[in-house]
This record gives C-alpha cells, structure tokens and sequence, in this order.
C-alpha cells in the first residue's frame, strides 16, 4: 500500500496519495489524492478506488461541482466509498458513490448547519452514519440520513447507559 506524500502509476497518470486511505477485506482501498492539472502548476484533487485486480476507479474528481473534497474517503467491502465534500455553493454535502452512481445522503442545504470534522463511516449495508450539528447548533449527533428527527441514531439530550449525552 503506498504511503503518504508518495506518488502511485496508475493508468499511465502520476497521482500523489495525500491523507487517510480506507482498506476493504478484498483487497481494495479508497484514497484521496492530487493529481497534476494541466497547467503543470495545480492539482485536481479527487477520491479514487485502487481495486484488488489492479485497475483504478476514479469516484469523483474536484473541478467545477466540488469546492473542496473531504480528506478521508470511507469504504465497505461492497466497493462502495462515502466522503464529504462543499459544493461551490458552499454547502456540505455527504455522498456515497460505487463508482458508477453517486448519491446524495445530506446536506447542509435543508436542515443540518454542519457535518463536523470526522468523515462519514460506510457499512457492508451501504448505510452512512456521520456526525452533524443542526441548524439550531445547540443540538449535534450521529445520523444515517438527511432527516435529523428519523435518521437519528443518538444526538444530544438523548440517554445512553444511564447517562444524558
């Protein structure tokens, strides 16, 4: 597995592995990395699937959609990844994308003020948890998807082991 600051070949194209990478039990893994722009100068930034058979998939690049791409992919042993982005309207956004589909989970457009600073976490099930502050920012959590009342899984005020959260 390459590490951190070290460049991977794939396809032909130089890439520059950059922060947290997430394994599955077939051996894939799911990373963010830069690659080199055109100009020689930037780098487009974007989350990649390298799969066990050698190929690459791209899930999702940094061009005109995405103002920024979170740094820590998550992945299940299905081949799907589930990340943060903000959108260049400057909301947030939670996806998950199998490399040929993406899907929106939530956003920060309806009812959450902010997704926090931990990535998502994706199942075997495709389900998405991650962690949210809602619009009110006096209540946070963990929630699976974009109703803050029914995708709910334990937020503040809520008991847990006898104890208030």
């Amino acid at each position: 597995m390459a590490e951190r600051g070290r460049t991977s070949t794939a396809s032909g194209e130089r890439r520059m592995l950059t922060y947290q990478r997430s394994p599955d039990n077939r051996g894939a893994v799911a990373f963010r990395a830069g690659r080199p722009a055109a100009d020689g100068f930037n780098t487009i930034d974007g989350i990649y699937r390298a799969n066990a058979d050698g190929g690459l998939t791209t899930i999702v690049q940094n061009k005109k959609r995405f103002d920024f791409i979170g740094v820590n992919p998550s992945m299940n042993d299905r081949g799907g990844v589930s990340f943060a982005a903000r959108l260049d309207s400057g909301n947030y956004i939670i996806l998950r994308d199998n490399g040929q589909r993406q899907e929106t989970i939530a956003t920060t457009a309806a009812k959450f003020d902010f997704f926090g600073f931990r990535p998502p976490s994706l199942n075997n099930d495709g389900d998405v948890a991650f962690h949210a502050t809602l619009e009110n920012s006096s209540t946070s959590g963990i929630f699976v998807g974009p109703d803050p009342v029914e995708d709910r899984v334990i937020a503040t005020g809520d008991t847990l082991d006898g104890s208030t959260v």
